[in-house]
């Protein structure tokens, strides 16, 4: 039991510092951006795209590492967890969908 709670907890913890190098990522990316940067002018949509082109970035540099054969840095490793996670959630949901749309049960 207590080996089964140190597994979650590690889970939790593993989630949140996933989370959070992502979020990391993407204040890098917004605060690199130039004034003269063509992009959208919503702050909204700017926030969006930063969040997107982290992900594709942490997927991106993930597969990469696998091909050549190397180690994820762990802020690589844990930005590579948040990316697959949010991947996997709109996967999900799309599929779903799809099975509604085509009167399957879920």
């Amino acid at each position: 039991m207590l080996r089964e709670f140190a597994l979650v907890w590690c889970d939790e913890v593993t989630e949140r510092a996933a989370e959070a190098s992502h979020k990391a990522r993407v204040a890098e990316f917004l605060a690199a951006r130039s004034q003269h940067d063509k992009g959208p002018q919503n702050s909204v949509m700017r926030e969006y795209g930063a969040h997107l082109l982290a992900r594709s970035d942490a997927i991106n540099d993930a597969v990469t590492a696998l091909v050549d054969g190397r180690e994820l840095s762990q802020s690589e490793r844990l930005a590579a967890i948040a990316a697959l996670k949010e991947a996997y959630g709109w996967t999900h949901e799309e599929y779903d969908k799809f099975r509604r749309e085509q009167g399957l049960s879920s």
